[in-house]
């Protein structure tokens, strides 16, 4: 099965870099993807890992245009009420930089 999401979209907020387990890394962050056909906007948790993640931290923030490529990862939890839950999100294997911070050069590859 091939498992394949791409995306154009604009961050919503500040993206959040994280450690784990001492040795890894990962970048959260949501985009909204608008649909100015149907006036309609969806909204897309993204994770990133390792460098991709520390040039996300880096270089993106509130308002960036990105196109994200990954694929699709579900998380399952259930809430201190015993409420099940379920989110989709983007794992992005590549994050390409529309618009960059101000002023800040695009990160080597």
């Amino acid at each position: 099965m091939l498992n394949r999401y791409t995306a154009l979209g604009n961050l919503t907020k500040d993206p959040e870099l994280v450690e784990v387990g001492g040795k890894y890394k990962v970048c959260k962050f949501s985009i909204a993807i608008n649909n100015p056909i149907k006036k309609t906007v969806v909204f897309m948790d993204v994770e990133s890992w390792n460098k991709t993640a520390e040039n996300c931290n880096k270089y993106l923030s509130k308002g960036s245009s990105v196109i994200i490529d990954g694929r699709l990862d579900v998380k399952n939890w259930e809430t201190d009420s015993g409420q099940k839950r379920t989110k989709i999100f983007c794992t992005a294997d590549n994050v390409h930089f529309v618009r960059l911070k101000n002023g800040e050069e695009e990160p080597q590859r």
